[in-house]
């Protein structure tokens, strides 16, 4: 099965990362953003609902 052209820039990019030593550092960026993302989306979400059910929260 031949590879996605997309799925082999994304291995050459890992492969990149780790060659020019920054994978450490990739990595604390990637685990920062995979928690603050869906933090962020669901305090939106919260905050939103809110200030649309309650008109004192806008």
């Amino acid at each position: 099965m031949p590879m996605n052209g997309h799925a082999l820039e994304g291995a050459d990019t890992f492969i990149w990362t780790a060659l020019i030593g920054q994978w450490k550092m990739a990595m604390q960026t990637m685990s920062v953003i995979v928690v603050a993302a869906p933090l962020a989306i669901l305090l939106g979400l919260i905050l939103g609902i809110g200030a649309w059910k309650h008109r004192w929260l806008k």
